[in-house]
């Protein structure tokens, strides 16, 4: 008789709470682990957070932890890579998964007694380069320290090519993309819209969804659109998401002309619902590690136009078989595509459905397999 499997205890780190994407993917992994994984969610930060998990949460913030100037983060720092180190100890975690940057530095430099797997979520370089505070410290640190992990998971097949070149050791490398939780996306995608949205039901919409910050591009994507809205006058643009740049953003649609047709929705807690009445999903990121927002999008069976951008796009889309890519960020290419999927119902219809029929390869059942491997 084969002895049950004893418990294995993890704890999920990542930086900021007010990282969606980040959230949603540790979520979403935490969410459809069997149940001998007990599970721990560790944070800084003070925001609540914004999506379930089947953990027990515990936030590592404390007074003074949002020091400014070099000393005062090099001191707070220090305070968060001694509180892991104890709270690993003291909760006998067997495993440390982390994701982002600055939570794969405070989980390797904490010299923990766990397994230490760090999540490669975004391309390195490109990531790094837009780092605002002590980039350089970062850059020198992140090579040298990820080759310190027991395993780095990254979410693309490119990602996971940079890794092996920073890591020296490619057997240390798996890839293991996003999972999605596709039965309530598409249960979730047919919930109304809100009321002071519900005029779109009856509109034809593009629809982008992200922080609205440089990677994510939105600037040549309110030029792409101010191009489509020439052939379609009465076409609106739909932008999900929150950020730095929104005011920016706002300031470039008058100056485009196309303040009246461009409406920014801020957050919303179900984007689905967005995604499967959008005539088509436009994606406009400079860089990522495997982008969410276009996988959810076409599992809502919204048609893609994407950006060709490290890392991610290319491996979803294929050579334009499950939605169109576009190569060197080409604003005029991006907009042909996006007219064309709007005057001609059969080439929406065909990349719409090529486009659900991909988003199943990402479903909970294929995925999480990796994830029980790597983690037992």
């Amino acid at each position: 008789m084969t002895q049950a499997k004893e418990n294995i205890r993890v704890l999920f780190l990542f930086a900021h709470l007010h990282k969606g994407g980040m959230q949603r993917a540790v979520s979403n992994i935490s969410l459809a682990l069997p149940d001998n994984f007990e599970q721990y969610v560790g944070f800084f930060g003070t925001e609540n957070p914004g999506f379930i998990y089947k953990a027990t949460m515990h936030n590592f913030c404390f007074p003074g932890s949002e020091s400014i100037g070099f000393l005062g983060k090099l001191a707070s720092a220090w305070n968060r890579i001694k509180a892991i180190r104890t709270f690993v100890t003291q909760e006998n975690i067997d495993v440390v998964v982390s994701f982002g940057e600055s939570a794969n530095v405070y989980s390797v430099l904490s010299r923990h007694s766990a397994r230490t797997i760090i999540s490669s979520r975004v391309a390195l370089k490109e990531s790094l380069a837009v780092i605002t505070d002590y980039s350089w410290l970062y850059t020198l640190l992140v090579p040298a320290l990820y080759r310190r992990a027991d395993i780095v998971v990254a979410v693309s097949e490119d990602l996971g090519r940079q890794m092996r070149k920073i890591i020296g050791v490619p057997q240390r490398v798996s890839v293991i993309p996003n999972l999605y939780h596709l039965e309530d996306i598409r249960e979730r995608s047919k919930h109304s819209l809100p009321e002071n949205m519900a005029f779109l039901e009856e509109k034809n919409f593009i629809l982008n969804v992200g922080s609205l910050c440089y990677q994510k591009g939105q600037d040549d994507l309110l030029t792409i659109f101010s191009q489509v809205h020439r052939n379609f006058d009465d076409l609106y643009l739909v932008i999900l998401g929150r950020g730095e740049l929104e005011e920016d953003l706002k300031q470039q649609t008058i100056t485009l002309g196309i303040s009246d047709r461009v409406i920014f929705v801020g957050f919303d807690k179900n984007p689905y619902r967005f995604m499967s009445r959008a005539s088509v999903f436009v994606f406009t990121s400079r860089f990522e590690g495997f982008p969410n927002a276009l996988v959810e999008a076409m599992a809502c069976g919204a048609p893609v136009v994407s950006f060709d951008c490290p890392t991610g796009p290319s491996e979803i889309l294929g050579n334009s078989e499950f939605g169109v890519l576009i190569a060197d960020r080409s604003t005029s290419q991006a907009s042909e595509a996006i007219c064309e999927l709007i005057e001609k119902q059969s080439s929406n219809m065909q990349v719409s459905q090529s486009g659900l029929r991909r988003a199943d390869y990402y479903s909970e059942e294929q995925v999480i397999k990796k994830w029980v491997a790597v983690l037992g």
